[in-house]
């Protein structure tokens, strides 16, 4: 099966510090999610990883099987919902 978005030992860190544990996910398209945690839990970056936006510590993250590379902050913030 080829998920819409599959996330694989996703894991992220500023420096040495790692602010977001390998985990792995699979959603399939129209599927949703819901994230749900204390402060301080790594939601956020969750979702900001995902979207680009953290810098890579590891793991795999694809979209309908293509694998998603790092934006560059000038495309990431193309994609963000303005307020």
């Amino acid at each position: 099966m080829v998920w819409a978005l599959e996330a694989d030992r996703l894991s992220a860190a500023y420096g040495a510090r790692p602010i977001l544990h390998p985990l792995s996910l699979r959603l399939a398209a129209g599927e949703r999610l819901a994230v749900i945690g204390p402060n301080g839990a790594g939601k956020s970056t969750l979702f900001a990883r995902l979207c680009g936006q953290v810098p890579v510590a590891g793991g795999d993250l694809r979209y309908f099987d293509a694998p998603l590379l790092p934006l560059a902050p000038r495309q990431a913030g193309a994609h963000r919902r303005r307020a």
